[in-house]
């Protein structure tokens, strides 16, 4: 045991920080234990956002969680795309290269094992015929025979030799614990303070923290500096004090930071001659928050300990201070490992657990998420109620990283939100795509042959062409109602993430660059919208919901009024949020029309000529509902008074013109005069009816005594 701590130890400080090319690439090697195979643990919730059809070029690295170290070893990567490759280039930073080959879409590399240090990395990159460079990286840790590789980071590396070392009982759990605290301690700044308070300054803690007769007092501030260098505030983050003892410690408090990232706890000191003078104080921090906690593959949340720096003997009457900062870079230098990229994703979903909380009117049940998992993926699995964000970042200038992806973070929680209500969403899951409508989609993969394995997903409701548009609004209604969710939390908290980049606007920021461009879902139309068509309902629901009105949107539900339609409709498709609407007059009817319009759900009536007493018009209209395959196809012509009020409508038509019957005409002009305005309801009837959808009113016709 001794051995291998030393080890450790010696690893700890062998690594030091290094800047990298952003990792394009996949590993599949969580199987160092059978509850580590996160890979096999997707459901068919999966999320993937992507912004296009075709998948992004990638560098693929595959392998497995260890290797028997022999004369020598040889990990492929699989190079994904259409171009030429022009040529590989491969460097080793502690370990030598011996080759490497590139053929049949495969980079070779083997390297020997003499020269392998405790800690290497293995970068491959490869330039395309336009320039383009993938890279893909390795990363290991050295134990005697064994190699433990990650393409996520030097610190996953770190854990699986950790996890590896624990589970075989060559470090028991206090040494795994100190050996990953002095490990991450690279990444954190931590200060201490103690001071003897005079009777004033007591009577102000105790005013600041309502303790009426307890004398000693711990405070801190906890804080994390972005990929900028800007500080940010540790929000709602777990906190633990101790008292340091010979053996086990004594937990004292257990607290949470408040928005500002200060916490505070009081408590009476013990200055006992067992305690020699008073409480040893240290805390340890987690990348939690009440229902939240980010872990690492061994499924351990991350935290820091100040056990090192302990604050010892505090005195009665006095206040002591311990504040930590989460560091991302130092004189620009990159040194965040996976502790403060774990604390940053913890951060969002704190927020979302707050905001889900307050408007169900309940405690969230906790959730888990798994940082970084090796994969270029972010999806909620339902079975396990854990949340997994990728490690792999695209390098695309603009695009957050994942652990700072706040949209991407909330849009998974949004998914747990939808699993812990149970009747807000049906989603058969799958990969998704922005800016397509799926039905469409779904359609042309099946008309022509091609169906996706990745889009279609085995024992879901899609095998025939006739399910194509009822899977399709089902997925995207999940989808987009998560992504909402996301953009409505940080609405609400919008005074406490001011200055988080990616944050607080209405523009889905991606790790994976999901959108070719950043565009403001407020106003964004697609070509082809509709209610298969995720942006579109993204943008309808995030209007409805909305205070800001323009040229297409005057209603604003608020949050309490979009939630109560959100639990009461149970809504498993648009049009059920819709229904529940217009079926109890939440909005106008004219409102709504306008902005079902703008994203070419209903049909669009044109201006009727030469209507007249003597002879009997027509009436056109464009069916429209985005959808290139599945039109609107089943109407009504209403017909009002300059009032709006509706004076008739005919029986259900599925020509796209009418010309009332004589008696019809009869009546509308004996009840609206010579002056009436008239609209077309539209269905879709496509396997399952949505409708109806009314259209905006015509402008005023007026009716001439001539032919």
């Amino acid at each position: 045991m001794k051995k291998a701590l030393a080890f450790i130890f010696a690893m700890v400080m062998i690594i030091t920080p290094m800047t990298v090319a952003a990792d394009n690439w996949k590993l599949n090697m969580y199987d160092l234990e059978e509850n580590l195979d996160i890979e096999k643990s997707k459901s068919a919730n999966m999320c993937s956002m992507n912004s296009d059809n075709g998948e992004k070029e990638h560098v693929y690295f595959e392998n497995t969680g260890s290797i028997i170290i022999g004369e020598k070893n040889t990990v492929e990567f699989i190079v994904q795309t259409n171009q030429t490759v022009i040529s590989v280039n491969c460097e080793g930073i502690g370990l030598s290269i011996n080759s490497y080959d590139y053929k049949n879409n495969t980079v070779y590399v083997e390297f020997g094992s003499e020269t392998i240090r405790p800690n290497f990395q293995l970068i491959v990159s490869v330039l395309l015929e336009s320039n383009t460079i993938l890279t893909a990286n390795m990363y290991g840790c050295r134990y005697e025979n064994k190699l433990f590789v990650s393409g996520v980071s030097k610190d996953d590396a770190f854990e699986k030799c950790c996890l590896y070392l624990a589970n075989n009982g060559i470090i028991d759990y206090k040494d795994y614990k100190e050996t990953r605290n002095a490990y991450y301690k690279q990444s954190v700044t931590i200060s201490t303070n103690s001071e003897l308070l005079t009777d004033t300054a007591i009577s102000q803690v105790q005013a600041e923290t309502r303790a009426s007769s307890k004398t000693t007092y711990l405070k801190g501030l906890l804080v994390w500096n972005d990929d900028r260098g800007i500080e940010q505030r540790c929000q709602n983050l777990k906190v633990n004090v101790y008292d340091k003892e010979v053996g086990d410690p004594q937990l004292l408090a257990t607290t949470y930071t408040n928005s500002e990232g200060f916490y505070s706890v009081e408590f009476e000191n013990n200055s006992s001659i067992f305690e020699l003078g008073g409480y040893d104080l240290y805390i340890e921090v987690f990348a939690a928050g009440e229902n939240v906690s980010v872990k690492n593959i061994s499924g351990t949340t991350y935290c820091i300990s100040t056990v090192d720096e302990v604050i010892n003997n505090v005195k009665n009457g006095s206040i002591n201070t311990i504040s930590i900062k989460f560091e991302m870079s130092s004189n620009g230098n990159y040194i965040g490992g996976d502790l403060a990229k774990a604390v940053q994703v913890s951060q969002p979903a704190i927020i979302a657990s707050n905001y889900a909380g307050i408007m169900l009117e309940r405690t969230m049940p906790n959730v888990g998420i798994y940082y970084p998992v090796d994969d270029d993926g972010c999806w909620y699995n339902v079975s396990e109620q854990m949340i997994y964000i990728a490690g792999h970042d695209y390098n695309e200038t603009g695009a957050p990283k994942s652990y700072a992806s706040w949209d991407v973070i909330m849009h998974e929680y949004g998914h747990f939100v939808q699993h812990v209500v149970g009747n807000i969403s049906n989603s058969p899951g799958g990969t998704h795509y922005l800016y397509i409508n799926m039905a469409d989609h779904y359609y042309e993969e099946i008309k022509n042959g091609k169906l996706c394995d990745s889009c279609i997903k085995e024992g879901t409701d899609l095998q025939t062409i006739d399910n194509c548009r009822y899977h399709a609004m089902k997925l995207s209604w999940g989808e987009a109602w998560a992504t909402v969710f996301g953009f409505m939390a940080q609405q609400y908290y919008i005074d406490a993430i001011q200055g988080i980049e990616f944050a607080g606007d209405v523009c889905y920021n991606a790790y994976n660059f999901a959108l070719s461009e950043t565009e403001d879902l407020e106003t964004h139309i697609d070509e082809h919208p509709g209610e298969s068509n995720e942006t579109s309902i993204i943008s309808l629901l995030y209007n409805l919901y909305d205070s800001n009105p323009n040229d297409f949107d005057n209603i604003s539900l608020g949050h309490s009024g979009f939630w109560n339609i959100t639990l009461l409709s149970e809504s498993e498709i648009l049009y059920d949020f819709i229904e529940y609407i217009m079926d109890n007059n939440i909005v106008n009817q004219d409102d709504l029309a306008l902005l079902l319009y703008y994203y070419k759900i209903n049909s669009n009536v044109y201006t009727v000529k030469n209507c007249s007493t003597t002879s009997l018009p027509t009436f056109y209209w464009v069916p429209r509902g985005g959808s290139k395959y599945y039109t609107n196809d089943s109407f009504q012509l209403v017909f009002y008074n300059i009032n709006g009020n509706e004076i008739y409508r005919t029986a259900r038509i599925t020509e796209k013109t009418y010309i009332p019957t004589q008696s019809e005409w009869n009546y509308v002009l004996a009840n609206c005069g010579n002056k009436f305005m008239w609209g077309i309801i539209s269905y879709q009837t496509d396997n399952i009816e949505t409708g109806p959808y009314y259209s905006k009113k015509s402008s005023i016709v007026t009716v001439s005594n001539e032919n």
